[in-house]
């Protein structure tokens, strides 16, 4: 039953990393990056609860594994297809931290229009050119 639980609450929560704080920190970290698509922690929690029956207080176990594959960023295929015709901005882009790299990643995914996803390649490409990461 625990595991049920447990289970039924972390898939609801993000992220797919492995933490190595303790399981408050984690679980405080996990809160603040829901995807914003889905529900709130508080509601999150509640729609678990219900489901499986917990009440507020109530025990979870909850496993936390190290993450044994590389960390890789996928990238948009407009980012792809405008870095593959700048390969110094490509090795820029290669050269930064996986967080720097979901940054710009993010950024451009979370584009609502065609129009916007645009301007913001453009602006990540001029970041590059200009020597900057962020």
């Amino acid at each position: 039953f625990e595991t049920t639980a447990a289970a039924a609450i972390w898939s609801m929560l993000v992220p797919p990393y492995p933490s190595r704080r303790n399981a408050a920190v984690a679980a405080s970290m996990i809160a603040r990056r829901l995807d914003a698509e889905r529900p709130s922690p508080l509601s999150a929690a509640a729609a678990a609860r219900k489901e499986t029956g917990l009440a507020g207080g109530d025990p979870i176990h909850v496993v936390l594994r190290v993450a044994d594959s590389p960390r890789e960023v996928v990238m948009p295929e407009d980012l792809a297809a405008a870095l593959d015709a700048e390969p110094a901005l490509l090795a820029c882009f290669e050269g930064l931290s996986n967080s720097l790299q979901r940054c710009h990643v993010d950024s451009i995914a979370s584009a609502k229009t065609e129009e916007t996803c645009k301007r913001r390649i453009e602006k990540t490409l001029q970041l590059f050119r200009d020597g900057k990461k962020r």
